[in-house]
């Protein structure tokens, strides 16, 4: 029963016919140089989906293409979660995102900048979320003028305390020509006030602008691990849809070995692992493959994509990890990030390595742990060991 399906892209989200994004619509069509536009708004506030028809709506003329700068690592629309990034789009978005994960790099969408930042935006590492997004931003604004293009923000959904101050920042520094500040409805208690907007900028306020008939809505550890199922090619439900696949199937992708000798850098973002331990905790996990980058002047690294750790050597430190990054940008890598909240279920890698082997799940692990029953920190509430099903009592 946890053997992961084939999943049918489609729009998972509506827009409502608006009179406050038509007019967005047309100042756009009718600007004589690039836009520069920026979302803003709550969690759950139409933000993103609104996002992403901008997108559509700005390439359905715009033969070279649009800068979709996406600052919520939370749920990003087109890369790895726990990710800011750049991506110059060239054709349209028509699948939800962990759809759209598998395309990048291919079918004119080319990332210019990606940096992992984990999940948590806020506390002890809000300055290493503040300063990737400063470093996205400068990137885009760097691209955007060289290339003459417009450029869509999308920005995280913490409007309160030091979110609402960075969120400031960015508008600040982005010095957009249309900003739109969306609510989850007219009677929205947290009203979203933006200080320090240019006078030149064109603000729209906008209201409930997902269609209620569009289901209910995934919640971020859903939407993560949909992503990253998509994005390791896990998500095929026979070994023959997997021979038939476009995407490879984990098993089938090739393993890369990386010696931790030859990586001058290694982080865990929420824990501390001793020093004798890394290679235990590395096992079996996502980790984020980081790239230094002096050129960008900054102090964090890029981040070309995301590893699962298939497995170690502990005699010689070595990880052999399943990744889609290209050899070449792998030869760059000189850093490894773990994030505990970017990672795949136990229950999922179980399935996979049962499908491989052509056995029952419930042979290589009987029994199931509250840490290994679904996605996330506290989606099991059960104290005990549970026998698993197919195993004989």
């Amino acid at each position: 029963p946890t053997s992961p399906i084939s999943i049918t892209p489609v729009m998972s989200r509506l827009i409502r016919e608006n009179a406050e994004l038509s007019k967005v619509y047309v100042s756009i069509d009718d600007a004589e140089h690039a836009c520069r536009v920026i979302a803003v708004g709550s969690k759950g506030s139409g933000k993103s989906t609104a996002s992403l028809h901008i997108v559509n709506h700005i390439l359905s003329s715009a033969s070279d293409g649009v800068l979709l700068v996406d600052l919520d690592p939370g749920a990003p629309m087109l890369c790895a979660p726990g990710t800011l990034s750049v991506v110059w789009l060239k054709s349209e978005i028509t699948r939800p995102s962990y759809g759209e994960i598998e395309r990048l790099g291919r079918d004119g969408r080319e990332l210019v900048l990606s940096v992992f930042v984990g999940d948590h935006v806020a506390g002890a590492r809000s300055y290493e979320f503040e300063e990737a997004t400063r470093m996205v931003l400068a990137k885009a604004r760097e691209v955007q003028q060289e290339k003459g293009i417009h450029a869509v923000v999308n920005m995280h959904g913490w409007t309160s305390g030091n979110g609402k101050e960075l969120m400031e920042a960015v508008v600040h520094d982005f010095d957009p020509t249309q900003m739109l500040v969306f609510h989850k409805g007219e009677g929205d208690k947290r009203r979203i006030v933006v200080e320090g907007v240019s006078e030149s900028c064109q603000v729209t306020q906008v209201f409930s602008v997902t269609s209620d008939s569009a289901g209910k809505k995934r919640t971020n550890s859903e939407a993560r691990h949909l992503a990253l199922s998509h994005y390791f090619g896990l998500c095929y439900s026979t070994r023959s849809a997997i021979m038939n696949a476009d995407s490879f199937f984990v098993e089938f992708r090739p393993v890369y070995e990386i010696n931790l000798g030859d990586i001058p850098s290694i982080s865990f973002l929420d824990h501390v692992v001793p020093g004798e331990l890394v290679l235990a905790a590395l096992n079996g996990s996502v980790i984020a493959l980081t790239v230094s980058e002096p050129d960008l002047h900054a102090m964090l690294p890029s981040c070309p994509g995301l590893g699962l750790v298939r497995g170690v050597d502990l005699n010689t430190r070595t990880l052999y990890i399943a990744t889609p990054v290209d050899p070449e940008t792998l030869d760059r890598v000189d850093g490894i990030v773990q994030s505990s909240n970017i990672q795949l279920s136990a229950n999922t890698l179980m399935s996979v390595a049962a499908d491989a082997l052509g056995i029952k799940e419930a042979e290589i692990a009987p029994y199931a742990t509250r840490d290994s029953a679904g996605i996330g920190r506290g989606a099991v509430k059960k104290n005990r060991i549970v026998l698993r099903q197919g195993q004989p009592d």
